[in-house]
């Protein structure tokens, strides 16, 4: 993949060139990097850590400098492993500089990037787009650093746990026998003294569990397990310990409140999701949705609470639960707290979620028994992550739409809605024009990655005609479900 770009800095560029030669300087400007060691003139060495959502890569990295042509140009090659040598990078760097006046130069980068092992098979078009947001930080950083004249450089060694114990994990996750590591009452052990051998934990309440998450910021909790246990077989993530959120009866459960308010708790399975009475009418998009998850053995597995906290923009509850105007209720020490889902999320992989917080439930509005929901997917084959999806709650007062909502998943970071749009489709017949038009609305709003999966222009030109088919397959529900 080719990384690119450029950025000014108010300076002259002999002056600018010293601080590119300045290697302490330069770690310090890119993001991750833990420490730099010059091994002679042309060759240093140097560890960076990647985070993605939780999954975390650390990589020693060797630069190599391969040409110079003073005040303008610097050639480098970089490789490198991480220390489990699950993924390879390589790259051949180039750095610019282009004197804009006497006191202003321009700085253009590029970068031919290989990356194999466990990050390249994660996905190079989220990859990419990660490395983008560090070129732009990197930006920042060194300009920061060519005003002030230094650039703080973390000295602090990197350290993550081994991983030869997690084939004992998988032994517990649902799957096999159950292994009882770890404590089962927090109450009896101080949770400061925990420590990385304490691998699995398993608390007796909402408050024990945010304890011993708190007390090592790197524990996961787990609860169906249906995504951990993958990311853990394919060594994508490799946390200090899991907190067992199983036993915890408070955090499980589909009931309806007083105010007519849905309430799914974290642990509800996607098989209860996809089965529950109270889901209907407009919220019958949610439960079309959990029939659609993978397979009967990953939705008897997997629960809401966790397909929402990982965050997969491809998984079929979040344009769900976005269209329908969700709400997340979060459990943190001493107090639960609620936000719209749409606020939940903040980028590939990403939440709110701070160390010490887990979803505890999710809220619906009181569903409206005159619309319908419906979700509309596109796979590679049945089961699988989307390609790209469409969720819809429609309404009709006859054959004129009286309220519509559209949420596009697995096309960027997080679901698309765009209020404006169906505020203009409201009232109208839902003419096959209009909705290409709304269509390619979305589509344009969307920021796809290129993966197995289908390249980012495959999922804009799938997204207008998803949302043909599914405001047609929401009518013909309705149709359906009218007496005759």
């Amino acid at each position: 993949m080719r990384l690119e770009g450029s950025f000014e800095v108010d300076q002259p560029a002999n002056f600018v060139w010293r601080k590119v030669k300045d290697p302490n300087l330069m770690a310090g400007c890119i993001p991750g990097c833990q420490n730099v060691e010059q091994l002679d003139e042309k060759n240093y060495r140097a560890d960076v850590l990647v985070t993605i959502g939780i999954i975390r890569a650390s990589f020693n990295l060797n630069i190599e400098v391969i040409k110079e042509i003073e005040n303008l140009e610097l050639q480098s090659r970089t490789t490198g492993q991480e220390g489990t040598q699950a993924s390879i990078i390589s790259s051949e760097n180039t750095l610019s500089l282009k004197a804009i006046s006497e006191q202003k130069t321009k700085l253009e980068f590029s970068s031919e990037v290989t990356i194999s092992g466990r990050l390249g098979k994660y996905g190079l078009g989220i990859i990419k787009k990660s490395a983008l947001k560090m070129a732009d930080e990197f930006a920042a950083n060194f300009s920061r650093a060519i005003e002030t004249g230094s650039a703080k450089v973390s000295t602090e060694p990197i350290i993550l746990p081994k991983t030869s114990i997690w084939h004992k994990i998988l032994e517990f996750l649902g799957m096999y026998r159950a292994i009882p590591f770890g404590k089962s009452n927090i109450e009896k052990k101080d949770p400061q003294k925990f420590s990385q051998t304490d691998i699995l934990l398993n608390p007796s309440s909402i408050s024990d569990a945010i304890e011993m998450l708190v007390a090592n910021q790197h524990r996961v909790p787990i609860a169906g397990g249906a995504t951990l246990v993958a990311m853990l077989n394919a060594n994508l993530i490799d946390p200090a310990g899991l907190v067992n959120l199983k036993g915890l009866a408070e955090l499980s459960g589909i009931s309806r409140n007083s105010s007519g308010e849905v309430k799914i708790g974290a642990l509800s399975r996607h098989a209860e999701t996809a089965e529950s009475d109270l889901l209907i009418g407009g919220l019958s998009g949610l439960k079309d949705a959990a029939q659609k998850i993978a397979n009967p053995i990953v939705r008897n597995m997997g629960t809401m609470g966790g397909s929402v906290a990982f965050a997969d923009p491809a998984a079929d509850y979040i344009p769900a639960l976005v269209a329908a105007d969700a709400e997340i209720e979060i459990a943190s020490s001493g107090e639960l707290s609620r936000l719209p889902i749409r606020d939940f999320f903040v980028d590939w992989y990403k939440t709110v979620l701070k160390p010490g917080e887990i979803i505890s439930a999710l809220y619906l509005p009181k569903p409206n028994k005159l619309a319908m929901g419906h979700h509309e997917k596109f796979a590679r084959v049945e089961g699988d992550y989307a390609t790209a999806s469409v969720n819809i709650i429609l309404s009709m007062k006859g054959k004129t739409c009286d309220s519509i909502k559209l949420a596009v998943g697995a096309c960027g970071p997080m679901p698309v809605r765009l209020l404006d749009v169906e505020k203009r489709l409201e009232g109208s017949d839902l003419s096959e024009t209009l909705l290409l038009k709304a269509g390619n609305e979305l589509a344009d709003a969307c920021d796809p990655t290129d993966d197995v999966r289908g390249t980012a222009d495959y999922r804009r030109k799938l997204v207008p005609q998803l949302v043909i088919c599914a405001v047609q397959n929401a009518q013909k529900k309705l149709l359906e479900r009218r007496p005759t």
